[in-house]
């Protein structure tokens, strides 16, 4: 990829996704799951997307979770018995034909296009309260979200 398509991918997402301004909202809706993997995996997914894999425990395709812990915990395991770096992605899922396999696990039977992925800058900064800010006083929930919105990047990190 040349740098031009680069700067072009990291222009088409700052538009299409509105990661940086409150007053773009994405086509692609509000980010609904997380997908941990490794960063050398991550640099493929950026511009490539989530590829559909083989052989996996509930079936063919792209595995996520609406937690963005366990999506953390999948990373960092993998990062650590890889000698690897972890990475996690968040997925504006809006419109996309999904399977909820277990509680902490939805299926996406397709491939995920790089324009629906928000990479998450630092995956250690992920909060342990994450999982639970929806769950907030109404009065909280604003500055939850601003704070979890705070660790993502639309492109590498």
């Amino acid at each position: 990829m040349t740098p031009m398509d680069e700067a072009w991918i990291l222009l088409k997402r700052q538009t299409t996704l509105g990661e940086h301004h409150p007053d773009f909202p994405s086509p692609y809706g509000d980010i609904t799951h997380y997908h941990g993997t490794t960063d050398d995996r991550g640099k493929g997914i950026v511009q490539q997307g989530l590829l559909v894999g083989d052989n996996e425990a509930f079936g063919r395709g792209v595995y996520a979770s609406p937690n963005p812990s366990t999506a953390k915990n999948y990373a960092m395991t993998g990062a650590m018995s890889n000698q690897k770096f972890p990475a996690v992605f968040a997925i504006r899922g809006k419109g996309l034909e999904q399977e909820n396999v277990t509680d902490d696990y939805t299926l996406y039977p397709d491939n995920i296009s790089p324009e629906r992925l928000v990479r998450i800058r630092n995956v250690a900064e992920i909060p342990t309260w994450v999982d639970s800010w929806k769950n907030l006083p109404p009065s909280q929930q604003e500055s939850a979200r601003q704070s979890l919105e705070n660790i993502y990047s639309d492109y590498g990190g």
